[in-house]
């Protein structure tokens, strides 16, 4: 099987589909790469996304595999966003609710929690985890 790893900065998003594009070419990859895989819906728009770039580059189709929970993240951001602001940095808040937080938020404690059980939830056996990375 094989695999390709990429990570890459935001700033670079029109070079690395190319970049990769040109490393796949000659390769086995050419012919036989079925799936890549991205974490977030960044890479995944229908005209700018990294991946639809690759696909172009490459002339064919690719099955996109992409992290369910980056892609749930985005309607919370959005939500956040329309409540109290877009972030001024990266680790300063400037919206109404956020400026009543304490300004030092990453030191809070993690507060315990009683998990809600839920009879259909599906449970996987704990061996599966251990075969993770």
């Amino acid at each position: 099987m094989n695999i390709i790893v990429a990570t890459f900065l935001l700033k670079m998003e029109k070079e690395v589909p190319l970049l990769m594009a040109s490393v796949i070419k000659g390769t086995d990859l050419e012919e036989n790469l079925a799936v890549i895989g991205t974490d977030g819906a960044v890479m995944t728009g229908i005209n700018k996304g990294c991946i639809r770039k690759l696909v172009k580059a490459l002339q064919r189709p690719l099955q996109k595999v992409v992290c369910l929970l980056h892609t749930n993240e985005l309607p919370l951001h959005h939500v956040f966003i329309e409540l109290d602001g877009s972030t001024k940095s990266l680790d300063a808040f400037a919206g109404p609710i956020s400026k009543k937080l304490d300004s030092n938020v990453s030191q809070w404690r993690v507060v315990a929690f009683k998990s809600i059980p839920n009879p259909h939830f599906p449970m996987l056996p704990n061996d599966l985890f251990k075969t993770l990375a």
